[in-house]
């Protein structure tokens, strides 16, 4: 891989049926993207002491994805079920992998990978802080920490769910395939994202632009569903079935390059900015102020651009934005 394909502060839209752009696509206004990237430092955290008494000898159990690369993967054959038996015989690869796993080490933890999908993820952390103050922090949900692209927003802040600092910031774009995506103005025209993510209403923009581009007079019917996979609908658009898979573009990009004899190609169009985030179990909040201050220090001592480079690709250039938001993370002594 030549670059990262992650959101550019001054990303233009292309039309995903020509050259012509899509309605409503627009630059980015540059106070708002410093803006957000000024977001990556506001979850300041105190630098933690490693865990003491029965919790340091604890395995924590890491939530991780199989269909989510660059950020959390497993070679499945053919997109196959992704089970624990898998997940003992291949190790999860990713930025969100690999980020999590040197955070832990930093502390002295020890941890297991738990199968997780973007449908099951959050439910996967069940527990609330009054669990924790009872005791029952261990038993609260079948994983402690997502080890996965889970973006960060106020809808999952206020239902109680525990974030550290933005650590990556993607975009909402889709794949399409040129050929099929052309704009006759008639037939049936399939839009898929995948449930349980934040691009159902991206996807249900597509559909609005879309009938604005051909007009009232269309017969096209234009239909938007969602599928249970990456793999699922990266396999569609790229089999010509359907004609957009809408999600965030570094993992569509990878995934369409992963796929043999895909004819679907990334837009340039973004509906918005994904700040991922490590979500930890509300019932484990001691967890979350160690957490953040490890993944301050990899910030700081270079562990996360090596961690960029190393699933993005060596001579993988950052976008402004995300070079941005990787200088105010890496904080001073």
């Amino acid at each position: 891989m030549t670059g990262a394909v992650t959101v550019a502060a001054t990303a233009t839209a292309t039309a995903a049926t020509g050259s012509r752009p899509l309605p409503g696509s627009r630059r980015a206004p540059f106070a708002a993207t410093l803006l957000l990237a000024g977001l990556a430092a506001v979850c300041a955290a105190v630098v933690p002491a490693p865990a003491a008494g029965r919790d340091a000898d604890a395995r924590l159990r890491l939530g991780v994805r199989c269909d989510a690369p660059p950020f959390s993967y497993v070679d499945v054959p053919n997109g196959g079920t992704c089970d624990a038996a898998v997940l003992a015989a291949n190790e999860p690869r990713g930025y969100m992998v690999d980020l999590c796993v040197q955070a832990l080490k930093r502390l002295g933890r020890r941890y297991d990978f738990i199968p997780v999908t973007a449908k099951t993820r959050l439910a996967s952390l069940a527990g609330t802080r009054e669990d924790a103050a009872a005791g029952k922090g261990e038993s609260g949900g079948t994983v402690d920490i997502l080890c996965e692209p889970t973006t960060i927003n106020l809808t999952r802040i206020d239902g109680g769910y525990g974030f550290s600092q933005i650590v990556f910031l993607s975009g909402t774009s889709y794949l399409y395939r040129p050929d099929v995506a052309v704009a006759r103005g008639s037939g049936r025209i399939d839009i898929r994202y995948l449930r349980g993510t934040t691009a159902e209403g991206p996807a249900n923009e597509l559909k609005s632009r879309l009938q604005h581009r051909f007009g009232t007079e269309s017969k096209a019917a234009i239909e938007v569903s969602g599928v249970d996979s990456h793999h699922e609908g990266v396999g569609q658009v790229c089999s010509g079935k359907i004609a957009y898979y809408v999600g965030d573009k570094d993992i569509l990009a990878a995934m369409a390059r992963r796929t043999t004899g895909c004819k679907a190609l990334p837009s340039n169009v973004f509906f918005s900015i994904e700040p991922y985030a490590v979500a930890v179990s509300p019932a484990r909040p001691d967890l979350l102020v160690q957490l953040q201050g490890a993944i301050y220090h990899l910030f700081s001592d270079g562990t996360v651009r090596a961690i960029f480079h190393a699933n993005f690709g060596r001579d993988a250039q950052m976008s402004p934005l995300l070079e941005a938001m990787m200088k105010i993370a890496a904080l001073p002594e």
